[in-house]
Order: structure tokens, then C-alpha cells, then sequence
């Protein structure tokens, strides 16, 4: 119960860091506030600079910051891709075929 709390903690704080303004300050305030939410717990700014560095450097992070972004962009964001040489859909994460190697072509809301 402890881990999935983190977990969630991690991928909301992800979504706050990469959508939030590019100020460093507003960034953290905001992660600061979320990551206080979540855990019900103060977080002093040493801690959230500390959470915000732990989340800038994993790479699933970062794939959950991406995640997440794309699925809230709303209309005209990439649901799918489709290869133009086999017409099969693939994942909108993938950027060219397994098989083919073409390069794959969004499909929009």
C-alpha cells in the first residue's frame, strides 16, 4: 500500500513538472503542494528539490510525465499510429514499425 502511494505520488508530481509553468519556483511550489496532498505529510523545500531531481533523472519518470501529458492535451492529440506500408495500428509511443521499419503516421481525436 506504501509503494502504490509512492508510485502515485511520483506520477502525479511527474504530471506537475511537466505540465506546470517553466518557473523553478512555481514548479516547486507546485510539486511541494501536490506532493504534501498526496502524503499528508509537510514537505520542506530541501525535500521537494530533492523529489524533483529523483523524477528529472528516472527515466520511467520522465516516460510518465509523457504518458500522462499526452493523454490530458485534449482534441488533436495522437491516440494511435498507423504504418502506411502494412495499415496495421501500433501504440502512439512508437515512432516506426517492428516489422517494417516505416516510420508510423498519427492518427488524431
Amino acid at each position: 500500500m506504501r509503494e502504490m502511494r509512492w508510485v502515485n505520488l511520483v506520477i502525479i508530481c511527474a504530471l506537475i513538472i511537466g505540465c506546470a509553468s517553466t518557473q523553478k519556483k512555481e514548479e516547486r511550489a507546485a510539486l511541494k503542494s501536490v506532493a504534501e496532498a498526496v502524503t499528508g505529510q509537510q514537505m520542506t523545500d530541501k525535500d521537494a528539490r530533492k523529489l524533483e531531481q529523483q523524477i528529472k533523472n528516472d527515466p520511467e519518470a520522465r516516460s510518465a510525465v509523457k504518458a500522462i501529458t499526452d493523454s490530458v492535451e485534449g482534441s488533436g492529440r495522437v491516440v494511435a499510429k498507423y504504418s502506411p506500408v502494412t495499415v496495421k495500428r501500433y501504440s502512439p509511443h512508437l515512432e516506426y514499425e517492428p516489422g517494417t521499419g516505416a516510420r508510423l503516421l498519427p492518427i488524431t481525436e
